[in-house]
Formats: C-alpha cells, sequence, structure tokens
C-alpha cells in the first residue's frame, strides 16, 4: 500500500487527542506578524527568521498549506473535534472557525474544508488568512501572511491553473478514509442502516441505499447496490439470526472496497474499481432483522414476546435465544423458499431452527427476497452463512463459470457441489434451480457450536474470505 494510502490509521489515530499549540519561537499572536513562504519551497520566513516549512501546494485553484504547521505560526489554535463528521475548530482571540475534513472530491472547493496528503492535513491559505485576522499576499508565487501595517494593502493574487477532472484528482489527492463499519461488536439492524446511510454519503457515485421490502416486525429489508456495472450479482447475509456476523463481513467489505476504489488501491490480484465500473452487487445485508434483534436483545426485545417464547429452542437450548435461527414466527426463512419445499417439510417443529413453515413463502422475508431476484436478471447469487468454512456450490449449467473452484483455491474452504435434485426450500435451492445461474453459499467461520460467532474474533473471519466477492466479480465482469 502505497505511503500516502496508509493516511488514515495513522492520521485519525493522532487526531483523536485534542491539539493546541504554544508558540515559544515567535511572537505569531502579535500584530506585527509577517510569514511568507514560497510554492515549492520549503524555506518560509517570520520577518527576517527563515524556518524549515512543508511546501505548500495548489489545488483545484486555490492555495492549501499544512494546518499543523501554519495555524500555531498564526496565533490560531486548533483542537480535534470527535464527531460523525471530522472536523476542527480553530480559534483565534473570540474566533472560533469550524474546519470540516472532506469526504470526497466534490467538497474541495467550498470554504473551510481540509483534505489530506501524504497524511497532512491542507487548509486553504485564504480561510486560515481570514480566521488568523490576517491579510494575504499572493505574489511571484510567494505567499505572504501579515497583519499590522501591511494589514490595509490589498491582496495580490496570481493565477493558478485549473484541473478538475476525475484523473487528476485521483492522481493527485489522498482522502481522510472514514471507515464507518465497526465489525467487532454485535452488529444490529440499526448499526447496519446507520452504516449504509454514511457509506452512500461518502460514495455517492458507488452506493445507491432502498429496501426490497418489511420483516414481520415492520424492520426495512435494506437493500445496497454497490458498483456501477450493468452486471449484476445478488448478494445476502444473515438468514438466520444467530449467525449475524455474516451481515457484519458484507458490510465491512463495501466499506473496504468502496475506499480502496476511491484511493485507487488494489489487491495484489484484483483491480477493485476494474470490478466495481463492471459489476454492481445488490446486496441484502441483512434478510432477518428480527431474528437477530431477538438473539442480540432477548425475547423482551421483540413486540410479541408471549408467542416467542412459546415456541422451542430446539438446538443448543442452554444457550437460551442466542441459539435462535429462525424469524419471529418460528420459521426458518432459508428453508421457506418455493422450490422442492416439500423435500424438507416437517423436520422441526415451529420455533428456533429448522421449521419450513405451513407451506412455501408464508413469511414476509422470504417473499421480499423472491420478489426481488425475479425483478431483473442476476450473473451470479451469493448467499452469507457462518460456521462450517465450507463453500455449497452450484456452476451456470450453460456457461460454467468455476466460481466456486476459484474462491476455494483462493481461501481453503471445504467445496461441496449440490446434487441435481437439491435439499429443498432454501434460498439456493430457488435461485440455482429456478435460473440455473452461478450459485455459492460461503459458511464464513470454523464451527464452533450453535450461538453467534464471537464479534472480537471479526479479524480471523475478513482474513479467509476478504476477496470473495472480489473473486466472484471479478469473473463476472469477465463473461
Amino acid at each position: 500500500m502505497k505511503n500516502c494510502k496508509k493516511r488514515a490509521c495513522s492520521l485519525f489515530l493522532s487526531l483523536l487527542i485534542a491539539l493546541s499549540f504554544n508558540i515559544t519561537s515567535f511572537s505569531a499572536a502579535t500584530e506585527d506578524v509577517c510569514l511568507s513562504m514560497a510554492l515549492n519551497d520549503t524555506r518560509a520566513y517570520i520577518g527576517n527568521t527563515q524556518i524549515t516549512v512543508n511546501a505548500p501546494l495548489t489545488a483545484l485553484g486555490r492555495m492549501y498549506v499544512d494546518l499543523y504547521e501554519t495555524a500555531p505560526l498564526l496565533g490560531v489554535a486548533l483542537a480535534w473535534v470527535d464527531a460523525d463528521i471530522p472536523y476542527y475548530t480553530a480559534s483565534y482571540g473570540a474566533k472560533t472557525t469550524e474546519l470540516h475534513i472532506t469526504d470526497f472530491y466534490d467538497n474541495l472547493p467550498k470554504e473551510n474544508m481540509l483534505f489530506v496528503k501524504n497524511d497532512r492535513v491542507f487548509v486553504a491559505a485564504r480561510d486560515l488568512a481570514a480566521i488568523a485576522n490576517a491579510t494575504l499576499d499572493f505574489d511571484s508565487w510567494v505567499i505572504t501572511f501579515h497583519r499590522g501595517e501591511k494589514s490595509a494593502q490589498k491582496p495580490a493574487y496570481g493565477t493558478i491553473s485549473l484541473k478538475s477532472v476525475d484523473s487528476y484528482i485521483y492522481e493527485t489527492y489522498c482522502y481522510p478514509v472514514v471507515h464507518p463499519v465497526y465489525p467487532y461488536q454485535a452488529y444490529s439492524h440499526g448499526f447496519m442502516v446507520s452504516d449504509a446511510q454514511k457509506l452512500q454519503k461518502i460514495y455517492p457515485d458507488l452506493i445507491r441505499i432502498g429496501s426490497i421490502g418489511k420483516s414481520v416486525e415492520g424492520r426495512d429489508l435494506t437493500l445496497i447496490e454497490f458498483g456501477k456495472g450493468s452486471k449484476k450479482i445478488f448478494v445476502c447475509a444473515a438468514h438466520h439470526a444467530r449467525e449475524y456476523i455474516s451481515t457484519t463481513y458484507v458490510m465491512y467489505a463495501i466499506d473496504r472496497y468502496a475506499a480502496m476504489y476511491r484511493t485507487g488501491e488494489n489487491t495484489t490480484e484484483y483491480n477493485i474499481r476494474d470490478i466495481l465500473d463492471n459489476v454492481t452487487f445488490c446486496i441484502v445485508p441483512m434478510v432477518n432483522p428480527d431474528g437477530v434483534n431477538l438473539v442480540q436483545n432477548g425475547v423482551s426485545a421483540v413486540k410479541n414476546p408471549q408467542y416467542v417464547s412459546s415456541m422451542a429452542i430446539s438446538e443448543g437450548a442452554k444457550y437460551g435465544y442466542s441459539a435462535w435461527k429462525a424469524n419471529v414466527n418460528g420459521v426458518d426463512v432459508n428453508w421457506n423458499y418455493d422450490r422442492d419445499w416439500s423435500l424438507s417439510k416437517n423436520r422441526y417443529p415451529r420455533g428456533s431452527i429448522g421449521f419450513n413453515g405451513t407451506q412455501p413463502e408464508t413469511e414476509p422475508e422470504t417473499c421480499a427476497v423472491t420478489n426481488y431476484v425475479n425483478s431483473m436478471p442476476f450473473e451470479a447469487f451469493v448467499s452469507m452463512h457462518t460456521q462450517g468454512k465450507m463453500l455449497y456450490w452450484a456452476d451456470d449449467v450453460q456457461n460454467p463459470t468455476y466460481i466456486g473452484e476459484a474462491v476455494n483455491a483462493k481461501n481453503g474452504f471445504t467445496l461441496k457441489y449440490e446434487s441435481a435434485t437439491g435439499v429443498g426450500g432454501s434460498f439456493f435451492d430457488y435461485v440455482y434451480r429456478n435460473y440455473g445461474k452461478a450459485t455459492l453459499t460461503v459458511e464464513l467461520c470454523s464451527y464452533i457450536g450453535p450461538h453467534p460467532y464471537p464479534d472480537a474474533d471479526f479479524d480471523s473471519v475478513w482474513k479467509s474470505a476478504e476477496d470473495v466477492l472480489l473473486i466472484v466479480g471479478n469473473i463476472i465482469k469477465n463473461r
């Protein structure tokens, strides 16, 4: 990873500490300050005293200077403010101004916007001068901030070449990467919706959010369209309530892939921009949000606790509702699909696991998924589950893609081919036997028991499967 692409880790850890500057070398806060620096030169002067600073740079017709260096030299105090959208407060005397770090390039020309390049925070020289009550002269590519006698002089700004096309932006700037998705927690429906909205705001060119329907208790089944391409891949997660770490996985993947697209970073094998320019992942991160809520918060958190508590916990009863896989109607929505449904009928009673309904598609979650996948052509289907570290795999019957073999070769899962007859009533059965397209069920984690995989151990989940969607996308884009 290039140095400028690493800036978020080092930068934002340091920013969490409040910053203030005590200037001892120069009397910068007095009215006779005169700070001059030349474009592309690290030499600067306060009065006749030479100092060393980072050279300023130009961006979109404006001159930018290093915030950390220049603000204290002008007597401006800075403080980092911990908020959803990162910003500083810059203070001079009684005057306080907010300086927001931009999250995408369209914001660069706006006033009081900061951006990051090579781990340095830049602010427009004109904005900083206004905060410091200083006059800014710009002549022969020398920038001069001054107060006192010269403050009445009219600033003379030189001409700076304007360039604003995407290729120039991507080659020139390194943006502060804000990663909304924090994976080391019980990842709830609320976290998922909030993070989806944040990601859409940060990456409006890549991410669109909507809903494919409602759950039993009325929660949105959020849809995230991720990518720009005409070839579509359907991805879903958390059919089973206790397997909500599969939601964490897909949200974390969106977060990471989008940031890599923005900065131009790639893995060693996959060109992320090429994939997302040609493919759109249509993702339902949490098919069973009511069940996830039950697992994470207990029976008192559901709308009808008496009804839910009347049903059996048929597996892992000692774990209580942490063992629950079904929705709040006690129907395992992954087995409620209308394809060979009768093959799995009456395997379990209504309750925590395995009951596939009184008939196919009795559940709103199942109906929402089938209505959506029937609404447009998809090139492949991927369903994320947990525990088993196994791939259930069936290829495109007309045009083999060998996705399962590619994922297995790269990630070392156990590969299991589905039989022609199928198991009966599962999402896998429904999409593969109706459409004959490449279909993959990914069991992300090693088996540890009938309860949620530990959130604190998310890194092991990601490490073994971080490029699964990239493998699928790369194969589909080349078809």
